[in-house]
């Protein structure tokens, strides 16, 4: 049986509304009292789940992959707007040696 919380009335469990003033019922699930009368107690505090260390390091080895191709591509803009391409030799191969070295 569901108690409504405004009129006080008992209803049905498969009741959406309440049959004596039509107010939306809740329903019990999960709330303060057991089927037997008895107080469930205080809720027990939800605990967040804290990223793995594996899921970090490949966020952050992700993060520093974008950061190289980000450079790569200032050099390669400053180039294709000066003409100069050979500026753009030493900085893909300095950018390839960096993701090698620290295994991105």
């Amino acid at each position: 049986m569901i108690v409504c919380n405004r009129c006080g009335a008992s209803n049905n469990d498969g009741e959406l509304l309440c049959l004596g003033c039509g107010h939306k019922l809740q329903s019990g699930r999960g709330g303060p009292f057991r089927d037997d009368g008895a107080c469930r107690g205080p809720l027990e505090p939800m605990e967040t789940p804290v990223p793995s260390l594996a899921l970090r390091r490949f966020l952050l080895k992700g993060l520093e992959a974008w950061a190289y191709a980000l450079a790569l591509a200032g050099v390669g803009t400053y180039a294709a707007l000066t003409g100069s391409w050979l500026l753009l030799l030493p900085a893909v191969g300095l950018m390839a040696l960096l993701a090698w070295t620290r295994k991105v």
